[in-house]
């Protein structure tokens, strides 16, 4: 938690150059570990060969945070579609779920400390990290969200 909170930004020097799919590859196994008595279905649009200059252990901890609460909070059997691709001067992630939704009041209170919606399991750290470690990267993550539905958490960093 430090690492994430305490980075106002990560330098060119310190990245390292990732393949998408090998990070994607490692949280997928972890989380098929994790809820093994979940049929977890994980989707992917994103070449093989992407890759991105990350913190590699940071980085991984956000998109763990957020694939892993797409098959947490989901009453279905999980469908969690995994995109990535290069604009113009960024790289774009989304991590898209069929899970519960988020209310419309609670989306704009996510990335808060300590802000949980799941009074039994949450505890308000997870995407305010997650929040932390893509700002420190230079780029912003936004959620759409609709109850009963899904949602599509956007990573949006510079290239």
């Amino acid at each position: 938690m430090q690492s994430g909170s305490n980075s106002k930004r990560i330098t060119d020097k310190e990245k390292q150059k990732v393949y998408v799919f090998d990070i994607i590859e490692q949280i997928e196994t972890e989380i098929k570990a994790m809820f093994s008595e979940r049929e977890i279905r994980f989707e992917h649009a994103f070449d093989s060969e992407l890759s991105v200059r990350v913190l590699p252990d940071l980085f991984e901890a956000a998109l763990r945070t957020l694939i892993e609460n797409a098959v947490k909070y989901n009453d279905n059997p999980p469908i969690v579609k995994i995109a990535a691709m290069h604009n113009v001067n960024t790289t774009q992630f989304t991590i898209e779920d069929n899970g519960i939704g988020i209310p419309r009041q609670q989306q704009k209170k996510l990335f808060r400390p300590y802000y949980t919606s799941d009074k039994k399991d949450g505890t308000g750290i997870g995407l305010y990290y997650a929040q932390s470690i893509v700002k420190a990267h230079g780029g912003n993550i936004i959620v759409t969200s609709q109850e009963g539905k899904g949602s599509v958490f956007t990573i949006t960093i510079p290239l």
